[in-house]
């Protein structure tokens, strides 16, 4: 599966989809399957802002784990960018992390963040997903400096 490369997609984009086996596709095709997205443009703000591990890390999360191939959208992507960010102790166990992934269905959780008409799908699925992590991680002290 190529990378079809619309004009706003960087080489370095192009290269950490097409290493995963992700195709970016542009909106006027149809986009369906698995491990295909129109987020072309979210995944290059995320990339700006985070890096090229911290991506290259959510879409891992994403398309390695469970039946979570397709769900390579908008506001899934984000939330697990912000559980990593808001998480980084539970994101550094690596292997445990994918494992936990595996039972989590983030299609079906931006379902819910869409049924439930929330104004911030990406913070409901964003909790939704910390709510289903927190069993496997325990719950993370925070430390407050006096």
């Amino acid at each position: 599966m190529g990378v079809n490369q619309p004009t706003a997609i960087t080489p370095a984009l192009a290269d950490i989809c097409r290493s995963l086996n992700i195709e970016v596709v542009p909106t006027r095709v149809r986009c369906g399957g698995p491990r295909m997205t129109y987020a072309g443009m979210t995944l290059e703000r995320m990339l700006r802002k985070h890096g090229q591990g911290h991506v290259i890390f959510v879409l891992r999360t994403i398309v390695e784990t469970g039946r979570n191939c397709s769900a390579l959208v908008e506001p899934i992507l984000w939330a697990v960018s912000d559980v990593v960010l808001a998480k980084p102790g539970w994101a550094a166990k690596g292997l445990a992390w994918l494992e936990a992934f595996d039972s989590i269905d983030l299609v079906e959780l931006w379902g819910y963040a869409k049924v439930g008409g929330t104004p911030a799908p990406r913070a409901t699925i964003a909790a939704l997903i910390i709510d289903r992590l927190r069993p496997v991680f325990g719950k993370e002290v925070a430390h407050v400096d006096a």
